[in-house]
């Protein structure tokens, strides 16, 4: 039987992401007919539990750094 970590650590495993990344996904980031992943936040471990932050950057990265 497969645990309830399987399915977010096997999308981070097969795209790249991180563990903090796969962890945040929500089904509205996932577009099953453009078969694509927005990778908009991340999970930010506090003291008092997690919670889900979204992520801000400043600049985006060029069109030969993305991952595929």
């Amino acid at each position: 039987m497969k645990g309830r970590y399987f399915i977010p650590l096997m999308i981070g495993f097969y795209t790249g992401l991180r563990i903090s990344e796969a962890f945040a996904l929500t089904w509205d980031d996932i577009d099953f007919e453009k078969r694509t992943l927005s990778v908009n936040k991340q999970v930010v471990k506090r003291n008092f539990g997690a919670d889900v932050r979204k992520v801000v950057e400043k600049k985006g990265k060029k069109a030969k750094e993305r991952r595929a």
